[in-house]
């Protein structure tokens, strides 16, 4: 029992870890950046990628 909550707790950890996401539309001089999950900043970054914009995930 011990090892599976030390496994739940890895994958807690690395689906927790925080990036920067960074946008923009269009050629605009002004990018927003906010801090957020892992997964939402990859999933955020597709999704604007899709409707034209510029995106990209940094470490924090």
């Amino acid at each position: 029992m011990i090892t599976r909550v030390s496994v739940r707790k890895q994958q807690d950890v690395k689906f927790m870890k925080m990036m920067k996401l960074r946008y923009r539309i269009g050629m605009s001089d002004q990018w927003t950046e906010v801090v957020v999950s892992m997964f939402v900043a990859q999933s955020l970054a597709k999704e604007y990628l899709g409707y034209g914009w510029q995106a990209e995930v940094l470490s924090v």
